[in-house]
This record gives C-alpha cells, sequence and structure tokens, in this order.
C-alpha cells in the first residue's frame, strides 16, 4: 500500500493484484493490455487504433485493447472491432470511479490515442503509462508533456505500422 496526499490529507493507494483485475475482465493472467481513454468520437481516431492492435496481435500473443469511454462512435467502433479485433477489444463504457479507473490502469502498458490528445495525457501519466499518439494539428496544449520516445512516442498521421511497433 502506498501514502499519498490530496488536498493535505493523508491517503492510501491499494495496489490492484493483476491477477484479480484481469480475471474481472475475462483475461488471462498473461494479457497485454492497450488501453483506450476517452470520448467515442471520429476525432479520437479509434479506427487507427484497432489496426494498429491487430496488427499488433500478429506479432506479440494476447493483445487486448481495453475501451473506456462512450460517445456517438460507439455502435460503429464496435462493429469494426468486431470483425478486426474479434476476442481481443473490450469496450468498458464509462468509468468515472477512481478506484475502478486505477484497476485498469494498472494493467496497461500502454495507452493509445491516435487522434486529438487532450486531458486524457494526464490521466495517462498519472498513472506511468505511456502514451502513443499521431502527430495530429489539432492536440490540446496539455501534448508538450509527451517527450518522444521518453514517456511516449509520436508516429506519423495514418502510420498504423508506427502505431503497432
Amino acid at each position: 500500500m502506498l501514502t499519498m496526499l490530496r488536498n493535505g490529507k493523508s491517503f492510501n493507494v491499494q495496489r490492484y493484484p493483476r491477477q484479480e483485475v484481469l480475471a474481472a475482465l475475462g483475461l488471462d493472467i498473461d494479457a497485454r493490455v492497450v488501453l483506450f481513454s476517452g470520448r467515442l468520437l471520429a476525432s479520437k481516431k479509434i479506427d487507427d487504433a484497432l489496426w494498429a492492435v491487430k496488427e499488433a496481435c500478429q506479432k506479440v500473443p494476447g493483445v487486448y485493447l481495453l475501451i473506456i469511454g462512450d460517445g456517438p462512435d460507439r455502435v460503429r467502433l464496435e462493429r469494426i472491432a468486431g470483425s478486426v479485433l474479434p476476442g481481443h477489444c473490450i469496450f468498458i463504457g464509462e468509468v468515472f470511479d477512481e478506484e475502478q479507473l486505477a484497476k485498469i490502469f494498472s494493467l496497461a502498458e500502454v495507452f493509445l490515442l491516435p487522434g486529438f490528445v487532450g486531458l486524457a495525457i494526464v490521466h495517462a501519466f498519472c498513472f506511468g503509462v505511456p502514451l502513443i499518439t499521431e502527430r495530429v494539428k489539432n492536440h490540446s496544449p496539455e501534448i508538450q508533456y509527451l517527450h518522444d520516445g521518453y514517456n511516449g512516442f509520436f508516429v506519423d498521421v495514418g502510420d498504423i505500422d508506427g502505431l503497432a511497433s
């Protein structure tokens, strides 16, 4: 257990047993987790994430994409995921409970957000998860926290191979 400070008061942060969290999601202990969290919007380019994870699955066994969030693009993305990543993509839905988010973020090896990066970068970095994104023109100012090759990576727009690598 780790003790942290919030608003001048200490509180304990529980580290979650990986096996238990994976089991709750129906995943094997050897699962390799790629995470997306945010609104399901076309500007987030989640399609690119789906294709990149498909490519990664061909190279590394047991890769799964967990998607936290909801939005107008969900039905379309679920349809694509069903054909591109059958059995390797889980749509979790909206999660606002910090403890539940901590459990899911604790599984992630990488945070994949090809399109517009907003405050999600802060969330990923708070949990120590590196971020991979495309060099799109309209990232929010928080993108300055990403140092290519240090705490994440930039790839060219539409570079599915780069996202997968």
